[in-house]
C-alpha cells in the first residue's frame, strides 16, 4: 500500500471544533443578512409613518372631517347638529366613524355651525389643549362657509 492509500479518510474530515466554527459563522452571516433586510422593509414601509407630526396628521383629519360635513350638507341639505350626528347610519351616512371625531391627542374636535346654519367651524385645540399656540401647540382649523367652500 502506498502511504497515501493508508491514511483513514476520516482525517480528511474537518473537527468537530472546525464544524462549531464554520456553524457560527454561516449563523452570524445569515443573521446580519436578516437584518440588513429588515433595516431596508423599516426605511420604505415604517419611516413614512413616524416621520408625520401628530399636527399634520390633525391637519389632514380636520379637512376630512370638513368634507364629510360637507358631504352631509349636500346630502341632506343642512349641517349636522353635531358632530355625533355624521356617525348614525341613517340616510347615506353614516359619514364618519366615532374615532374620527378625536383628535391624534385623544381629544374631541369641536364643531360649532354659524347661527344662520350655513357655515361651520371645526378645530382641534393642538398639542397642549389650549386655544391658541405656536408649531404642535398650534389650533388647527376648518372653516367652510354657506358655499361649501
Amino acid at each position: 500500500m502506498d502511504a497515501d492509500e493508508s491514511r483513514d479518510d476520516s482525517t480528511h474530515m474537518p473537527s468537530s471544533r472546525q464544524r462549531t466554527f464554520v456553524r457560527g459563522w454561516k449563523i452570524a452571516a445569515i443573521s446580519m443578512l436578516s437584518l440588513a433586510v429588515l433595516s431596508v422593509a423599516w426605511n420604505i414601509f415604517m419611516m413614512p409613518r413616524c416621520t408625520r407630526t401628530d399636527h399634520s396628521m390633525a391637519r389632514a383629519q380636520i379637512k376630512t372631517l370638513g368634507e364629510k360635513i360637507d358631504g352631509f350638507r349636500s346630502d341632506t341639505g343642512r349641517l349636522p347638529l353635531s358632530l355625533k350626528e355624521l356617525t348614525w347610519p341613517n340616510g347615506l351616512g353614516p359619514y364618519a366613524r366615532e374615532w374620527e371625531l378625536t383628535d391624534p391627542w385623544q381629544r374631541p374636535v369641536y364643531y360649532r355651525a354659524d347661527d344662520d346654519g350655513k357655515g361651520f367651524v371645526l378645530f382641534s385645540l393642538g398639542r397642549d389643549g389650549r386655544l391658541g399656540g405656536e408649531d404642535d401647540a398650534g389650533d388647527v382649523q376648518f372653516e367652510s362657509s354657506a358655499n361649501g367652500a
